[in-house]
């Protein structure tokens, strides 16, 4: 049997950093080693993959789940739907799990931005105005461009008098640049006439 074994860049570049995504090849080779051979303790298939044991028993525990067709939070049996609306997925989830998660990533995301934290990558501060630090929104605008969407808003198509952004998102971007150009000219004209200078 052929072992995967972790790339290189993983354990030098990414590992310290944060967890490298585990592909479903992978997962169904660690169930193989340790569940379908029994030959490989999980001290040795951790070896392998560069990780702990504890993760290498919760892979076994997700595919074993999966195997069963069970939720692989709580272990709950899936409903014929809830298998369909996940095909091609091998780790499922059932829709009471899904709804618990949702609702918490929402206060999760709502309680870092109050703390004025990135609510994306969780370390840097949030850009004035925005919902995000500067990396995670280039981020997300470059792969909306690729996507073909509006880097602005994400729902609608890129104009086509414009580079990056939608009909909508165009026309508002410049009346609020014209905005600002008004406001700009009335305080020179203000310091103009009495000498003073005026802050926003």
């Amino acid at each position: 049997m052929n072992i995967l074994k972790r790339p290189e860049w993983y354990l030098s570049d990414v590992k310290p950093l944060q967890n490298y995504p585990w592909t479903d090849r992978e997962k169904l080779a660690v169930y193989a080693l340790r569940v379908t051979r029994k030959d490989f303790p999980a001290r040795e298939v951790a070896e392998i993959f560069g990780v702990t044991k504890i993760q290498i028993y919760n892979i076994t525990r997700l595919v074993r789940r999966s195997k069963n067709k069970e939720c692989f939070v709580c272990g709950n049996l899936l409903s014929i739907k809830e298998r369909r609306d996940q095909k091609g997925r091998l780790i499922k989830s059932c829709d009471a799990c899904k709804e618990k998660k949702k609702v918490y990533k929402q206060e999760r995301r709502k309680r870092l931005l109050k703390l004025g934290v990135c609510p994306y990558c969780e370390r840097k501060k949030v850009v004035k105005g925005k919902k995000g630090c500067i990396r995670c929104i280039s981020a997300t605008h470059r792969r909306r461009y690729n996507q073909g969407l509006c880097g602005q808003c994400g729902n609608r198509p890129i104009a086509k008098n414009s580079d990056a952004l939608c009909t909508i998102c165009l026309s508002i971007n410049r009346k609020r640049s014209k905005a600002q150009r008004n406001l700009k000219r009335l305080q020179k004209e203000k310091t103009c006439k009495t000498g003073k200078t005026y802050k926003k």
